[in-house]
């Protein structure tokens, strides 16, 4: 989550078929081109896949491994992508009392952010991720989901990093145009600050320990 997701899969479609999967966007994305196919259940109208299915998940659901295909996801530097989803969290409660504003003073920014990732929120689970606990620190609750996206079966990594380079390199071995990449849920962050802004000692530490695995996994550095 929070890792242009929505973005890759979007630009994706030049290299899909009218029989392959594509799962839907917002109501906004949706206006901007993101359209699903075939990934509505017909008994149901609901989605049959969630935007952020796991492979586990994926593959538990189909009951095969996907032999053949290639696996692609994106990875994000945690710190980075904890801001990130602070600021998609916020869109969503604008008058909420840890909302960072453009007068708070570092100290106040800090601790707000800090409150985000300490305090217990219920999140509104689809019921294809409902094996999650539903409350949890949104700390955690971002680990637990990017963790299980460190998989054996994944064979490319793009970094958010180096996002655009890394995906020339994939439409070259798939085959398909280099095009920039599409851009959604970018506008969310109102601080136009580094990531490194809103951390204190502590915070710092609080998500180093939450995303220890992938960190060092990718390598990834404050």
């Amino acid at each position: 989550m929070k890792a242009a997701g929505t973005s890759l899969e979007a630009s994706l479609r030049a290299a899909c078929s009218n029989i392959d999967i594509i799962t839907q966007g917002t109501t906004e994305e949706v206006l901007e081109g993101l359209v699903g196919q075939n990934n509505t259940d017909c008994h149901t109208g609901k989605p049959i896949f969630h935007s952020h299915t796991w492979p586990d998940l994926l593959y538990r659901s189909t009951l095969s491994a996907w032999e053949g295909y290639k696996k692609i996801t994106v990875c994000r530097n945690p710190w980075d992508a904890c801001v990130s989803y602070y600021w998609w969290s916020m869109q969503q409660t604008k008058n909420s009392q840890i909302l960072i504003r453009e007068k708070d003073s570092p100290e106040l920014a800090r601790e707000k952010f800090r409150l985000f990732l300490e305090t217990h929120s219920e999140f509104d689970l689809p019921s294809q991720i409902s094996e999650l606990s539903s409350f949890e620190k949104p700390c955690k609750w971002l680990a637990e989901i990017s963790r299980k996206f460190i998989d054996p079966s994944i064979g490319t990594y793009l970094r958010y990093e180096s996002l655009q380079k890394d995906f020339d390199e994939l439409s070259d071995s798939l085959d398909i145009p280099k095009e920039p990449l599409s851009r959604f849920k970018s506008t969310q962050r109102v601080l136009k600050k580094s990531y490194q802004y809103y951390y204190d000692d502590h915070t710092r530490s609080v998500v180093s320990e939450s995303f220890l695995d992938l960190i060092d996994f990718f390598g990834y550095k404050f």
